[in-house]
């Protein structure tokens, strides 16, 4: 409370009422009054104290000492400090301390999401090396018949299509089933079994009896397989091999007409190529071996000369026909279908040719 003094005596007053040392009293009283704060109404109050002026940009070096203005400088400094971007230090700033905490708390602090007040999102220069543990990244669960397979794609792709790939090179039903051997094991096994290393013989049936069960079942289905091996009967035989038609025949037509003379030969299959050697036991009789296919004879043709004639090459020529000699009787040869097709030049006479033909199917 503020103090007013109440005792008031002139020079040669009575010593009585106001004047008096009653009063006195009163006013010491009052001054003890209002330095004790524990007295009702006492204590010194701001109507005790004179207006100061502070300094929020005060130079002095800060200290716990100093006058009231300079303290209480020294606190609006850090006060306006502490606000920031305000220009004084009583302007409104732009979070408390209550806001920026809801912000930071365990339970109710912000996520990063990148949204308005709730922090950006947290780059890779934002985390620490080796700072993500397993416990961080959580539990994944991979999908071994994942379609693709690349070498970019997300951390459960990636595990999703090596396990894909395990699971072909085991075999098994799941990818993290053992296999039955690693690969080490086969490699050391098949060591030495490579062509041209197992000396004849030395597979004995003792060897195979001792051998694992599976080693034992594929020899025995191996020895089984007709079609893989060469059995008795094809040795004569042979199951695959190509059709091959034989005969002779020989011309005894006794007076054929003039003109050309068709001799159709069933082979019993569908023929493709075949040859023939034709002999005419006329005059200047001449040898002809023939080379022909489905189509009008078109391989080379060789006709050498009998005996009376010394037995010389004749004619050589890429087409059979009455361009080799005109005392030759072969116009054509070739096969339609089933069928061997010889054709004979007759000027009306017997031509007494004998053939010897092979056809393939």
């Amino acid at each position: 409370m503020k103090f007013s003094r109440t005792f008031s005596a002139n020079p040669g007053d009575y010593s009585t009422g106001t004047a008096g040392p009653d009063q006195i009293e009163y006013d010491l009283d009052q001054i003890a009054k209002n330095l004790d704060p524990t007295q009702d109404g006492g204590g010194i109050g701001a109507e005790n104290m004179a207006d100061s002026t502070i300094d929020q940009t005060i130079t002095d070096t800060y200290s716990n000492t100093g006058t009231i203005t300079q303290l209480l400088s020294w606190i609006v400094k850090t006060i306006l400090e502490m606000k920031g971007t305000v220009t004084n230090w009583y302007d409104a700033g732009a979070a408390t301390i209550e806001t920026l905490w809801g912000k930071f708390n365990a339970s109710t602090g912000h996520s990063h999401t990148g949204n308005a007040d709730d922090a950006p999102q947290i780059g890779t220069a934002g985390i620490a090396d080796s700072a993500v543990t397993d416990a961080k990244i959580g539990d994944r669960t991979v999908d071994p018949i994942l379609v693709g397979g690349n070498n970019t794609g997300t951390l459960t792709q990636i595990l999703s299509w090596f396990a894909k790939l395990i699971k072909a090179i085991t075999g098994k039903t799941n990818w993290y089933d053992l296999p039955v051997k690693s690969i080490e094991q086969i490699n050391d096994e098949m060591a030495g079994l490579a062509l041209g290393q197992i000396p004849d013989g030395t597979i004995t049936d003792a060897k195979l009896s001792s051998a694992p069960t599976d080693i034992k079942q594929v020899v025995a289905e191996h020895k089984a397989d007709l079609v893989t091996h060469v059995i008795a009967d094809e040795r004569t035989a042979w199951n695959a091999k190509a059709n091959i038609a034989t005969g002779q025949w020989i011309d005894t037509t006794t007076t054929p007409a003039a003109g050309t003379y068709t001799k159709t030969i069933p082979i019993g299959f569908t023929g493709k190529r075949g040859r023939l050697i034709a002999k005419y036991s006329g005059a200047n009789s001449l040898a002809a071996i023939v080379f022909f296919d489905t189509v009008n004879t078109h391989a080379q043709s060789l006709y050498i000369e009998d005996s009376t004639h010394g037995g010389k090459i004749r004619s050589v020529d890429a087409d059979l026909g009455i361009n080799l000699a005109s005392t030759s009787p072969l116009v054509d040869v070739y096969i339609s279908g089933t069928n061997l097709i010889i054709k004979l030049n007759s000027s009306g006479a017997q031509l007494k040719t004998q053939v010897y033909w092979e056809v393939e199917g």
